[in-house]
């Protein structure tokens, strides 16, 4: 198992994003915190599924910024990290949660409910 990668995950996972950056809209800062506590909840699904040949996930598929919140999170001692959400490729995670097994039975009703409120 690659330990950087679990650590990594971890570190997102235990994320707080409520005092995102403003560049960010509130849509994509509640999808990314979506996606962080399925992260937290599930930690071991998505470590498996980076090590799954041809699953298409993996530390070189991360969509743009993810990497680097990842690492800033891990080292964090206050919120300031939420300063690299700008540089997030909002889209690309969207399309990385779709892509994800477990999109329909655990992030869609999620994401869709966020998207009614809006």
């Amino acid at each position: 198992m690659n330990t950087k990668f679990t650590v990594l995950l971890a570190a997102i996972a235990s994320a707080s994003v409520a005092s995102a950056a403003v560049a960010n809209t509130t849509t994509e800062i509640a999808e990314l915190k979506v996606l962080l506590d399925d992260v937290k909840s599930n930690l071991n699904d998505y470590v498996a599924l980076a090590f799954t040949p041809d699953s298409g996930v993996s530390l070189d598929t991360l969509p743009a910024g993810v990497l680097d919140v990842g690492k800033a999170l891990f080292t964090a001692s206050d919120d300031s990290y939420t300063t690299l959400y700008a540089n997030v490729d909002f889209d690309g995670v969207s399309s990385l949660m779709t892509k994800l097994p477990w999109y329909q039975s655990r992030l869609e009703a999620p994401l869709q409910s966020i998207a009614n409120s809006n």
